[in-house]
């Protein structure tokens, strides 16, 4: 939750912004966490307007987050005139939609099912039985139904793991994911490889929304081969010292024979 404060300064419109981050400009609010830096902000929503002249038309969406072959739902009736509120001429309000895909509708709340992930320019026409009207548009954001989790795997130092394979086990509950499809859902994912402390750690898969974090996990200087010869190298040596010993008796023996005939 928060609050604006703002002052009329001429007759016109103009639009309040949310985005994750900051850009300087008076117009544009970006969400910042307790130590002032740049915070992520998995959703953003509107739901207010203003005016103190004439006819004003005006829309909410919902849900928060629009998924692809989802209905998506428009509601207008914040659309109002701070010059006639009565009920008679609220009653006689017409809304005319354009959802931005080719299809339209009327009324004032209605549904709509994207087929496809896109931006879709939505604009409202609210029309009063005097003939005056107003008219809104925003841009609406369609995604697919699929979340994605985007982890960055560190050492306890905070520098990227290079030098080590690093194993990942998800687990939905207490259930192996062999394929990951990134649906919505919490899931435990366990670390673990040669020189890697095992480590475990829960994350939230929202849909349509892209979630990063970073993961630090403990990790060891790999332990250098055995440099011990081992069973088969002490046979090898044994043999061909024994091919050696066994050639120089042979030698020593065919000498001997020649100096007895020589006597």
């Amino acid at each position: 939750m928060f609050t604006v404060q703002f002052s009329v300064l001429k007759i016109g419109h103009s639009f309040f912004q949310l985005f994750n981050g900051t850009t300087g400009s008076p117009n544009v609010f970006g969400a910042v966490d307790s130590s002032g830096l740049p915070a992520s902000v998995s959703v953003l929503t509107w739901n207010g307007v203003y005016s103190n002249d004439g006819l004003q038309a005006f829309f909410n969406v919902s849900p928060d987050i629009l998924l692809v072959n989802n209905p998506v739902y428009f509601d207008a009736s914040a659309s109002f005139n701070p010059e006639n509120s009565s009920p008679s001429y609220r009653s006689g309000l017409s809304y005319n939609w354009d959802f931005g895909d080719g299809s339209t509708g009327n009324g004032v709340t209605v549904s709509h099912y994207y087929t496809s992930k896109n931006n879709y320019d939505v604009s409202l026409v609210v029309t009063d039985t005097l003939g005056n009207s107003s008219i809104v548009s925003r841009t609406v954001v369609v995604v697919p139904a699929l979340g994605v989790l985007v982890l960055s795997i560190k050492d306890q130092k905070g520098e990227p793991v290079r030098n080590q394979s690093v194993i990942l086990a998800l687990y939905n509950s207490s259930i192996l994911v062999e394929t990951l499809a990134s649906r919505a859902g919490t899931y435990r994912l366990d670390f673990s490889g040669q020189g890697i402390t095992p480590a475990s750690k829960q994350e939230t898969v929202i849909a349509g929304v892209t979630r990063s974090d970073v993961i630090f996990l403990d990790v060891h200087a790999p332990t250098p081969p055995d440099s011990s010869p081992d069973v088969w190298t002490y046979l090898i040596v044994g043999i061909i010292m024994a091919i050696l010993i066994l050639g120089t008796l042979d030698v020593m023996r065919e000498r001997s024979r020649k100096r007895r005939r020589r006597l």
